[in-house]
């Protein structure tokens, strides 16, 4: 079965959601106050196949957005296809993927208008050697195929960031042996290139996750690497590299002191200076095993730093963050998963994020799996699935006003 990311293995989580809504800005300094009524199911995505998952979502307004993903034909979990759903302001559609005869998936998307979207993942082929990198491009008529160059072992893209719309980027990983290496493709308007990602000091393997982009030529992308290697005791930091439109270059970035597995899943820029990441890491509980909590980073004063949880009931054990995503004035939400009573009960909840560290509000959703929020304006909408994959899930929530 294709992988979407590469994380620990141990970061298998009970199904639920985090929401945390930060300030945007260099300095985290005003408390976004939530209303939980301001959460609200919006018609859901249609039913297509078995075992859905909605990877991705990406939208140009309010009245356009592309879910990406992927289902299983018969159920098994190495027969899928390319998912693609429509809002249009009033419900959903599912559009024609083209979806070789092969196990394809989607694990991102970027719009820059309703006419101008590229969803990309990896397919393998029947019969092929190794799993190959995937894009579609979206029209405002039909999908179609965008052919990206071969590599020699397993590539996959997890990220994708358009500034314009003859000008994507798009991020993950290709294995060259048996350790991946941060990968990089780029859309000018009539075809893609790729190169290889900066390599940290000590590294011996990389990969990237997300990326984001206030500009062409001003770019952050966000993962993971490893100096070991040793997938039998695997050890991983935060990994972040910046691209000014000449290079990639690696940025010093804090890698929680508890965690031995540390990864960023998500990016969000409001400015040149001023973004936030988001993931996970592990920390050592002899009790219970390994725990994972949400792990926050952001800019400022140039450099980056990470923002702890304050207060014992603000990080939950075995949380994680997936996503993130800014609207235009700034306020930015991300999504994740958490458990609701010990590890076997999944639930949601919300967080928000202030001077004065987490706050946590009564839970939004339960028994889901919330994997991408998107904030066309001063509302957002998130995706994910519930029920095993069963049902597809669409939430939209307004942000509160900032105090």
């Amino acid at each position: 079965m294709l992988q979407r990311l590469k994380r620990p293995s141990h970061l298998a989580l009970a199904a639920a959601l985090v929401a945390l809504i930060v300030s945007g800005g260099i300095a985290i300094s005003r408390l976004v106050r939530s209303n939980p009524a301001a959460t609200t199911a919006a018609p859901q995505p249609l039913t297509v196949g078995k075992e859905m998952a909605l990877h991705a979502v990406a939208c140009a307004s309010t009245t356009f957005c592309l879910a990406v993903g992927s289902y299983s034909v018969d159920g098994s979990s190495n027969d899928r296809r390319a998912l693609v759903e429509r809002w249009n302001g009033a419900g959903w559609a599912v559009l024609t993927a083209p979806s070789p005869d092969s196990d394809t998936v989607l694990n991102a998307v970027a719009c820059v208008s309703s006419s101008a979207c590229m969803a990309v993942g990896a397919q393998t082929p029947a019969n092929a050697p190794a799993t190959q990198a995937f894009a579609l491009r979206w029209n405002g008529a039909a999908l179609a195929i965008t052919p990206l160059p071969s590599a020699a072992g397993d590539t996959v893209l997890n990220g994708i960031a358009c500034p314009l719309e003859r000008r994507c980027i798009a991020v993950g990983s290709s294995k060259s042996g048996q350790l991946p290496a941060a990968w990089v493709a780029t859309w000018d308007g009539a075809g893609w290139a790729a190169t290889t990602g900066a390599t940290p000091t000590g590294g011996v393997d990389s990969w990237l996750n997300a990326v984001a982009c206030t500009q062409p030529a001003a770019c952050t992308a966000v993962g993971g690497y490893s100096t070991s290697g040793d997938h039998d005791d695997p050890v991983s930091d935060p990994l972040i590299e910046s691209w000014d439109g000449m290079a990639w270059s690696v940025v010093p970035s804090p890698a929680p002191g508890a965690g031995n597995l540390a990864v960023l899943s998500s990016v969000a820029c409001t400015a040149r200076s001023s973004c936030f990441a988001v993931g996970n890491y592990s920390v050592v509980n002899n009790a219970y095993g390994d725990d994972t909590q949400a792990l926050v980073e952001t800019t400022g004063a140039g450099r980056w730093t990470e923002v702890r949880p304050a207060g014992a009931d603000a990080g939950a054990a075995q949380s994680a963050l997936q996503s993130i995503a800014c609207s235009a004035a700034g306020q930015c939400v991300a999504v994740g998963t958490a458990p609701q009573s010990g590890y076997a009960v999944a639930a949601g909840l919300i967080a928000t994020l202030g001077a004065s560290g987490w706050e946590r509000l009564p839970a939004s959703a339960s028994h889901a799996v919330l994997e991408s929020v998107a904030c066309p304006s001063r509302t957002c909408l998130v995706v994910g699935e519930r029920a095993g994959g069963t049902q597809l899930l669409a939430i939209w929530r307004n942000l509160p006003p900032a105090t």
